[in-house]
């Protein structure tokens, strides 16, 4: 990986470059006008002092081309250039988590976690990570404690967008719902969007799933007491018996059967 560049470095090569372009030209002026004065009226002395002027000069041009041309041809081009690659503006810092939900799909639980604490603690406030974090913990590795953890840490931070905070509380409710079939702990999970921001449309949303958990509880009582339906075995050697000793279906007792119905129905 390469090093962070520093930006004091860079601001110090064009003050140095300028310096010593500075320089060249004022010791190029300077050597200029010595070399006037040795121009007379000898035709030989004077071209072969105009041809060391002449090297002179195309000598400076060259080292101060090498100098500059980086920098004016970006002056003159990169008008036209930034408008396919941005520009000089750095592109903003995310985390990346594509390690992380790989290793979630080959069933490396515990390596995308570590993943994700890397993340997030580079971006601590980032939600992705903090619900794909929460997520492994509910729903991969059944510790729902954990999970609530995470999130609440994240909603207890330094001024969390209202809207996140609402969407890792009404998450934590589903698991709630999900995974323990508590219908109380998911109420006071949506009771907090109420009791942090009230008269508010998160607060009116919350509330409305509020009115169903009553519903949702009772739907979930039913399938826990759904009475179990036993199939009796058949026989395994329907081919070989006498049709006369084929097996016949077994009749259930009414007077049981209204009993069970009753039972259900209490």
């Amino acid at each position: 990986m390469k090093p962070p560049r520093n930006r004091s470095d860079d601001s110090e090569k064009p003050v140095s470059k300028l310096l010593f372009s500075l320089a060249l030209v004022a010791g190029e002026i300077f050597l200029m006008r010595i070399l006037a004065r040795h121009l007379d009226g000898n035709l030989m002395a004077g071209f072969g002092t105009s041809l060391l002027m002449l090297g002179a000069i195309v000598a400076g041009a060259i080292i101060l081309s090498i100098l500059w041309t980086a920098q004016i041809s970006e002056l003159l081009f990169r008008p036209l250039t930034g408008l396919f690659d941005g520009g000089n503006t750095e592109p903003d810092l995310k985390p990346g988590y594509s390690v992380a939900i790989s290793k979630r799909k080959q069933g490396k639980f515990l390596e995308a976690v570590v993943e994700i604490r890397r993340q997030l603690a580079r971006f601590p406030n980032d939600l992705e990570g903090v619900m794909l974090l929460a997520g492994i913990q509910a729903e991969d590795l059944k510790d729902l404690p954990s999970a609530e953890i995470t999130l609440t840490h994240f909603c207890d931070q330094s001024h969390p967008p209202p809207k996140q905070v609402a969407a890792a509380l009404n998450q934590l409710a589903d698991w709630r719902l999900k995974l323990e079939q508590d219908v109380e702990a998911a109420r006071a999970a949506l009771e907090l969007i109420i009791k942090r921001y009230p008269d508010t449309e998160l607060a009116q949303l919350a509330a409305q799933r509020i009115a169903h958990l009553d519903g949702t509880g009772k739907l979930l009582s039913a399938e826990r007491d759904r009475l179990p339906m036993g199939v009796p075995e058949g026989g395994k050697k329907f081919g070989l018996l006498d049709p006369s000793e084929h097996p016949h279906p077994v009749e259930t007792d009414p007077a049981r059967l209204a009993a069970d119905y009753v039972k259900h129905l209490e």
